[in-house]
């Protein structure tokens, strides 16, 4: 009985494991144009070469100086309803101007 009870469990502990493999569906690495994301205002991201985590540059938005004003840049549409779990990871470099409040 311990047997097939230990045979079961390794059956039951792969068939999860083989679910759980990871895909990843998309990887943007700010190398290139990125004709696909929503940017508003469109002169509020730029490419910069000057500040980047890994390659060689990465992306800058310049927020306008008045009261509840924003830039956005935004992804485009992923449809994920095949996927049970959805992790996303992003590195993010935070520079403000020493007049901001954060």
């Amino acid at each position: 009985m311990k047997k097939v009870s230990l045979f079961l469990s390794v059956i039951l502990f792969m068939t999860i494991e083989l679910k759980s493999q990871i895909i990843i569906v998309e990887n943007e690495n700010f190398e290139t144009y990125l004709s696909t994301w929503t940017v508003q205002p469109t002169y509020a991201w730029m490419p910069n070469t000057n500040l980047y985590v890994s390659g060689n540059q990465s992306y800058v938005g310049f927020v306008p100086a008045l009261n509840g004003d924003s830039v956005l840049f935004t992804t485009p549409f992923y449809n994920l309803v095949n996927y049970s779990q959805v992790k996303l990871y992003f590195n993010h470099i935070c520079k403000v101007s020493n007049q901001d409040l954060c």
